[in-house]
Parts: structure tokens; C-alpha cells; sequence
């Protein structure tokens, strides 16, 4: 299956972020989104192959999981806002260089994907947050490989689901 195909089975969960009333509620938030979404996209994946969630693997003594595995040839990581562009444990960057490591690269192909929120009514700024982090790195990206697609949840909060490529 291409990226795409993938990324926009997967952007079909914009139908339950933007009618979903609890989701609305904990949209402004700062975590406790990758769980929910690990389960619906799982769901969603469900009707189009076949899906592992939570594989465990041992590389160089150190435990790894991935969130999910799609018919056995996609690797998917699953981030949270708190833990995907802002500062904090892990970056966006970190979590894209994950995908070139043990266990991702067992599989054809690997993506992140992540939700970014406003907080609280406020504009987001997504693209400035990407940029930025990756200008500290002093790292040049394929802008390509980054698809996503806005959605509105209830109250005026707004939203952006992200599907990164390795």
C-alpha cells in the first residue's frame, strides 16, 4: 500500500475527532490523545487488512514497542501534541529518526503520526512549530513527506492530524 493510500485511510478519524463530544472537551488539553487514537485508528485499519497494535521488541537491551502494524509491512508510531512538536523528553525530530532505527526498519515501510491542538480557541501554528524545530537542528526536511489535514472540533477548538514518512 502507498503512503498516501495509508494517510488517507488513516485521516478518516477526522470524522470522530469532529463529532466526538469528548474529544472536544479534552482537545485543549496537553495529553492523553495516543491511546485513544492507537485504538480508533486500529479500528479503522481493521476494515482494510490486517492490524497488530503494540508489538514489543528487545533491541541492544533496551525494550521497544511499536503502536501499530499494518498488514505486516507498515510500522506505525502513534505521538501525542505534548510529545510530538513541543519541547519536552521527545521531539518531532527524535521521533522521525526513530523511524530509521531497530525495530521500524524490519518493516517496508514506517510513519509517524501525530495530532497537534489549538490551545484553548487560540490559532495554531503548526507549520511555524515544524520549521522551528527542525531549524535548531539545522536539519533540511522534505516538506513532502509531511501530509495533514485540519479539522474543527466541537467548541472551535482546532486541530491537525500528521502522518510523517521515514
Amino acid at each position: 500500500m502507498e503512503a498516501e493510500v495509508l494517510a488517507n485511510k488513516l485521516f478518516e478519524i477526522i470524522n470522530v475527532l469532529e463529532e466526538n463530544e469528548g474529544v472536544a472537551l479534552f482537545a485543549s488539553r496537553k495529553k492523553g490523545f495516543e491511546n485513544w487514537l492507537k485504538v480508533e485508528l486500529s479500528g479503522i485499519l481493521q476494515n482494510y487488512g490486517k492490524v497488530e497494535p503494540e508489538k514489543n521488541y528487545t533491541v541492544n537491551s533496551n525494550r521497544k514497542r511499536i503502536d501499530i502494524i499494518f498488514n505486516n509491512e507498515w510500522a506505525i508510531s502513534l505521538k501525542d501534541r505534548k510529545r510530538s512538536v513541543y519541547k519536552g523528553r521527545s521531539s518531532l525530530l527524535k521521533n522521525i529518526n526513530d523511524l530509521k532505527e531497530a525495530p521500524y526498519t524490519n518493516y517496508k515501510k514506517s510513519c509517524l503520526v501525530f495530532l497537534t491542538f489549538s490551545h484553548k480557541g487560540k490559532k495554531p501554528e503548526y507549520d511555524m512549530d515544524i520549521e522551528n524545530a527542525f531549524k535548531k537542528e539545522k536539519i533540511t526536511y522534505d516538506k513532502k513527506d509531511f501530509h495533514f489535514n485540519n479539522t474543527v472540533f466541537k467548541y472551535n477548538n482546532e486541530g491537525r492530524l500528521w502522518f510523517v514518512l521515514r
